[in-house]
């Protein structure tokens, strides 16, 4: 009897352990998703999300057939309502328009304000014209350097210094500007459309001593590579910031310029960490959901979802200095000719001009195309909307998504 009683006593401890710990398990798992069903759009009137429903489905279903697979995703930002959700939540390839993610994370760590900042210094003494002393170059990969001609002049001709009696020093960091990821194909980044700065150490000495002589610029020793010593004194400097560097990225779709701000985000932890930790404390995803491999979208392993890129324009949205950066100056907008970029003419003549702007994506390999962005509608509403695909043929969903974009920039609900 007293073994009983005891066997049963020792039952009620481990009964009481394993409930102990499905709490410890099962708190912080709950809380996580409460912590999202938070922050998640919620649908508020399931009236209007029927009526764009009876608008879109039509166009997609008509021809669903023709993809492997399809998803679209459309969130009212003024309302802060889901509209539209067709597989939304399912993990495609989003090619370039990955670019928005390393964009919002580039504008989240780094700031519009930091700056790419090249400079020239000397040391010595100016005497009658000559510079008894050496100059120094130091470059910092900024891609929109493309010539010295202003830094010669306003460091050296302003100072009446017509020769060097010394030697020119180039200095260009050790790290290369971005790391090739081995998901990229053999040709993706070309080496003709590097920047300046970035194409190499002898690219870039010939390039300085061209423009010495251009300049009429004598110096008498030799033009070697080196590092700029603390005694030196810069004289002049030239930057272009995140802000000015996020237009190409953006507008143009440029990749490697993409590849450089992921590469800088990246000094600031390990590899990609840095965007996990950006989709976790302000989008409320994390790496377990998707796959980041890279800033440009070149990674054909890359995954996200038509909400995930929802959640980055709710992001800008939600920061004003950013998304003005977006509509007046960054994204492709249709109907205007100064920023139509990546859209080229498309939705022109319809009630979609001038109201659709969108980040493009294009992975032929893979039948992947896609478009994120925004629609300002008739009803004076904002809209975020993203449509990704695989295994589509690229007109016929280009033109999808723009029969989808006219469809949200007419809605008056």
């Amino acid at each position: 009897m007293a073994k009983r009683k005891s066997k049963q006593k020792e039952n009620r401890a481990k009964w009481w352990q394993l409930m102990l710990l499905g709490l410890l398990i099962a708190i912080p798992i709950v809380g996580y998703f409460v912590t999202r069903a938070d922050k998640q759009p919620q649908t508020v009137d399931s009236s209007r999300s029927d009526s764009l429903t009876s608008l879109i489905s039509p166009l997609l279903f008509d021809t669903i057939a023709t993809y492997n697979k399809i998803g679209v995703y459309v969130y009212d930002l003024t309302e802060e309502q889901v509209l539209y959700n067709h597989l939304g939540t399912e993990p495609m390839i989003p090619a370039s328009c990955i670019k928005l993610l390393t964009a919002a994370a580039s504008y989240k760590y780094l700031g519009l304000d930091y700056a790419f900042a090249d400079s020239l210094f000397i040391s010595g003494k100016i005497d009658n014209g000559t510079l008894k002393g050496d100059v120094y170059f130091k470059a910092d990969y900024d891609p929109l350097f493309v010539s010295f001609d202003s830094l010669l002049i306003h460091g050296l001709k302003e100072r009446s210094i017509e020769k060097i009696d010394g030697n020119v020093i180039v200095h260009i960091p050790v790290k290369p500007p971005f790391d090739y990821h081995n998901s990229w194909a053999a040709n993706d980044i070309k080496e003709k459309r590097m920047p300046l700065l970035m194409k190499g150490d002898e690219v870039v000495r010939k390039s300085l001593v061209d423009e010495l002589k251009k300049q009429k610029i004598v110096f008498t020793n030799k033009a070697v590579l080196g590092d700029v010593p603390l005694h030196s004194d810069c004289v002049y400097a030239t930057q272009h910031t995140i802000r000015e560097v996020l237009v190409p990225v953006l507008l143009r779709s440029n990749n490697i310029l993409a590849e450089l701000l992921f590469s800088r985000l990246s000094t600031l932890g390990e590899g990609s960490n840095i965007i996990y930790r950006f989709m976790e404390e302000e989008l409320h995803h994390n790496n377990l959901e998707f796959t980041v491999n890279d800033g440009s979208g070149l990674s054909v392993d890359n995954r996200v979802s038509a909400q995930f890129l929802c959640d980055v324009l709710h992001y800008a949205f939600e920061h004003k200095e950013f998304f003005d950066l977006f509509i007046n100056k960054g994204l492709p907008k249709s109907g205007d000719p100064e920023q139509r970029g990546t859209l080229g003419h498309r939705m022109e003549g319809t009630i979609a001009e001038g109201r659709i702007w969108g980040k493009t994506g294009t992975l032929p390999s893979k039948g992947a195309f896609s478009r994120a962005g925004y629609c300002h509608g008739i009803n004076n509403h904002w809209y975020a909307y993203a449509v990704l695909s695989e295994g589509a043929n690229k007109n016929g969903i280009r033109a999808l998504t723009d029969s989808i974009c006219i469809q949200i920039a007419g809605f008056d609900y």
